[in-house]
């Protein structure tokens, strides 16, 4: 036994020489890390949610943007109204007109995109709001199944009594 033993040892494959960093440059780099934080280490739900509503709302700011026509030009557009003027004399007060209107018109654009955001946050917040409502106590979930119960016993005594209004009333009052 001890002879197969030896025989086996000798037989056996060189080891491997192994690459990479040494045992004791990892536990020098396991040294310097840095300690485990103390107190809470795990994101508030609400702060999740605030950062999704704000995710939520920097995209529809971005869409926003992306939907407004971008000029050929890098012009002021009071040079535009300017050059127009000159090339057109008559249309300056129409060109006038319309630009007013078109800045008013983006400006409302701009208003109701921010109103858009401001809800769409709102309304996460709110459903985050609605999910921490907590589920009902069964305990008051059997004594108002109870009571339903002891309601419809009295609205069908009325019934068999004769009294069937008061007992219409009593029935639906159970539902």
């Amino acid at each position: 036994m001890v002879n197969r033993a030896l025989a086996a040892w000798r037989a056996a494959p060189a080891p491997r020489v192994l690459t990479g960093p040494s045992s004791s440059s990892l536990a020098g780099e396991l040294e310097s890390l840095p300690d485990v934080p103390v107190g809470e280490t795990a994101v508030d739900e609400e702060l999740r949610v605030v950062a999704s509503a704000y995710a939520t709302a920097s995209a529809v700011a971005a869409a926003h943007d992306e939907r407004r026509p971008q000029p050929p030009t890098t012009a002021e557009p009071s040079v535009l109204r300017g050059l127009a003027t000159r090339l057109d004399p008559t249309s300056g007060a129409r060109l006038t007109t319309a630009s007013i209107e078109v800045d008013g018109a983006r400006q409302i654009q701009d208003e109701a995109a921010a109103n858009a955001a401001r809800t769409q946050v709102e309304a996460d917040v709110a459903a985050a709001r609605v999910q921490e409502i907590a589920v009902p106590n069964p305990f008051l979930r059997n004594a108002l199944l109870a009571l339903s119960c002891l309601t419809t016993v009295v609205g069908l005594l009325l019934f068999l009594t004769d009294q069937r209004l008061a007992a219409a009333g009593v029935l639906v009052a159970a539902l």
